[in-house]
């Protein structure tokens, strides 16, 4: 997953994904941009369905465990 240092991004969809990226890393131009295109998208078909916010699964990158962690 890239930008591990950004908690629950592996529980929402890539819409929510672009604005939580945007607004942890300050880029608060991306975000402006993210949450216009999310609020003109909801003005013209309404409320995004469940499945499109939250993402459908659960996947995080393996840590790499130390020698002799067995």
């Amino acid at each position: 997953m890239d930008n591990p240092f950004i908690p629950g991004l592996c529980h929402v969809g890539p819409s929510a994904r672009r604005a939580l990226i945007a607004r942890a890393t300050g880029d608060d131009k991306a975000y402006a941009a993210e949450r216009q295109r999310q609020t003109a998208e909801y003005e013209k078909t309404g409320p995004p369905s469940l499945g499109s916010v939250i993402a459908p699964g659960h996947v995080h990158h393996s840590t790499p465990r130390a020698a002799g962690a067995d």
